[in-house]
């Protein structure tokens, strides 16, 4: 994972997975050569710094860290994703699929945090929104800047080095004649990120699959902004409701064979098949009852299933989202905090293991399990 050098020759790294540091600060102990200028690194003095302040979701990875010119310091993190021993297995959308977060950390040249900001994404309609998909590598840009490399879906996402999102380098562009697809990103593995500044110019150097294009850009200081701090709490749900899931009744053609409650169906590749000893596939599934949300903004239902499968999700009487139907509905809605809010879930599997995973996020929240907690069965007759 890539590091970079503070002024004084001081190596910053990015720190081992699943810490509560983000940095490990290799100091220098002197310089040596015949102008002084390579550094002897004193690795006994080797020391973890940067206090982790956001969510790790029981697992958290630093992937970068970039050093700005008044030694600021700046590393993106990714959070929940858990990659086992025998290789990675989250199957489609991946990697950002397996993410549960993913964030940009700054840390002012004492390594104290100063900023978190980021929210994880699986839409690839959010890109170029202040969201970050699969975070990678992370450069200082011009005018204390730090530009992000977000590996599977935006190129160069760049932010004030106080966390104000700025946008993205292909944003807009020069009207030079060449075809807009010049001016985006090409492939979903784009892991590396060089940015240059020489004769007052900038240049930015992003590798692709196959091949490499450079691209100088310009427009610097061409914003404007006013005083003041942009603050907002850390919104994690954390079960307060007291749910304890809805009224799920699966069904064999028109026979019903199942009725319980529970949370809708979160595949899990090692888990146990659901009600195996009582229905196998074609079934389908209705979840009824209520929703109550962690905050008030507007929420979207988001759904991860197989190939053949197909899910919908009312709420309130209203369809906002279909996955694996030919219309792909997907519309935000505003849940009200302490609300309980009507919540429908039909889901179909026509063969083979149920592969759903149903997530819920916000402006504010991550994509995350609709959790247990947070649903509450339905209290009226069938």
């Amino acid at each position: 994972n890539p590091g970079d050098f503070a002024s004084n020759g001081d190596y910053l790294a990015a720190a081992n997975t699943n810490t509560p540091h983000a940095v490990l600060r290799l100091p220098v102990a002197g310089w040596e050569g015949p102008q002084k200028a390579a550094p002897r690194w004193d690795w006994s003095r080797l020391t973890p710094a940067g206090e982790v302040v956001a969510n790790s979701l029981g697992y958290g990875s630093p992937r970068s860290v970039a050093v700005g010119l008044d030694d600021s310091v700046y590393v993106t993190y990714q959070a929940g994703l858990m990659i086992r021993e025998h290789g990675q297995y989250e199957g489609g959308g991946w990697p950002e699929a397996g993410l549960r977060g993913s964030r940009l950390l700054g840390f002012n040249r004492k390594l104290q945090p100063t900023f978190v900001v980021g929210r994880q994404s699986k839409l690839r309609a959010e890109a170029n929104t202040g969201v970050l998909y699969y975070p990678m590598q992370s450069t200082a840009g011009p005018h204390k800047t730090i530009v992000v490399n977000d590996q599977t879906k935006q190129v160069a996402q760049v932010w004030t080095h106080d966390g104000i999102y700025l946008g993205s380098v292909f944003d807009k562009r020069a009207d030079d004649g060449r075809p807009a697809g010049f001016y985006h990103l090409h492939g979903d593995d784009n892991q590396g990120a060089t940015l240059v500044t020489h004769n007052e110019k900038t240049y930015w150097l992003m590798p692709y699959v196959g091949h490499n294009r450079l691209y100088e850009i310009s427009g610097w200081g061409d914003w404007q902004r006013g005083s003041g701090r942009v603050a907002r709490p850390n919104h994690v749900f954390d079960g307060t409701t007291n749910g304890i899931g809805l009224t799920a009744r699966y069904f064999q053609g028109d026979k019903q064979v199942v009725e319980t409650t529970e949370d809708p169906i979160y595949f899990e590749q090692f888990g146990a098949e659901r009600h195996a000893d009582k229905l196998k596939p074609p079934y389908k599934v209705v979840w009824t009852g209520f929703v109550q949300a962690p905050l008030s903004d507007a929420f979207r239902f988001r759904s991860l299933i197989g190939v053949k499968e197909q899910v919908a999700v009312w709420i309130d009487g209203k369809i906002v989202h279909a996955g694996g139907t030919p219309q792909g509905i997907d519309q935000s809605v505003d849940l009200i905090a302490g609300h309980r809010h009507r919540i429908r879930v039909e889901y179909l599997n026509p063969d083979g293991r149920a592969e759903l995973k149903l997530l819920w996020s916000s402006r504010l929240v991550d994509p995350t399990r609709l959790e247990k907690a947070a649903l509450h069965p339905d209290t009226s007759t069938k």
